[in-house]
């Protein structure tokens, strides 16, 4: 519950740290997105519910690009 509140991306100390790290669904989703540019980088992967990336979500895509339904 905690990721679901965080206000920003988790820093780790080293790669080791980084490496073994576990993403909820759509928290990675997000973080693929933030990766390639299609979303703003401000809000946290963790922020991101399902529900956000389907048709009865609203997600704020930034340089032209939209989910298709």
């Amino acid at each position: 519950m905690g990721k679901l509140f965080a206000s920003k991306e988790i820093e780790f100390d080293s790669p080791e740290d980084e490496k073994n790290r576990t993403y909820f669904c759509s928290e990675l989703i997000a973080a693929c997105y933030k990766y390639m540019g299609l979303l703003e980088k401000k809000r946290a992967s963790s922020n991101y519910i399902p529900k956000d990336f389907s048709d009865k979500g609203s997600i704020n895509m930034i340089n032209n690009t939209a989910l298709e339904p």
